[in-house]
């Protein structure tokens, strides 16, 4: 009997002090938030949000019930080995099913992780004046590109042929 008992206890024990340090650990928060956002159950992603998130989940919120046939479900995995922890901050990479790297910013509130999922948090170093001139320059390029093509197009009489 004493030999099934204490192997018993000890796996038990074993479980237990695992199973709580994975469910407050960055990875598990990351897991959670999105497996409810992909879920669309915002008020669960918002217990995993910090407060400061709320009006961001709002936001896509919003824009998941304006195109609900556009926007799906994302299947991901949390790239084991990059999380970094300093103090009561962490960053988490998550791979994408088409191999694209997303970073998200966690914070330690009340000794739990929270995902911070604000503009500047999910924009990193990048102000959105970056963006916003990253973005106006990519649509100039496109502008160019369109120009071209219809100057080319002209130019061997596609265009007036149709």
């Amino acid at each position: 009997m004493k030999k099934i008992l204490i192997p018993a206890l000890t796996i038990c024990a074993v479980m237990l002090v695992t199973s709580c340090t994975k469910k407050n650990s960055p990875e598990s928060t990351i897991t959670t938030f999105l497996n409810a956002v992909n879920d669309r159950n915002w008020e669960e992603a918002k217990k995993y949000a910090t407060v400061e998130s709320e009006s961001m989940l709002d936001m896509v919120k919003g824009f998941a019930e304006m195109m609900p046939d556009t926007t799906s479900a994302v299947k991901f995995e949390v790239v084991k080995d990059k999380t970094k922890i300093e103090g009561d901050a962490a960053e988490v990479s998550v791979m994408d099913e088409n191999k694209n790297e997303m970073v998200y910013k966690l914070k330690k509130v009340e000794d739990a992780w929270k995902v911070d999922f604000t503009m500047e948090a999910l924009l990193g170093d990048m102000s959105l004046e970056d963006t916003m001139t990253d973005a106006l320059e990519g649509m100039e390029n496109m502008g160019d590109s369109i120009i071209i093509e219809s100057d080319t197009s002209m130019m061997d009489g596609s265009i007036m042929d149709k």
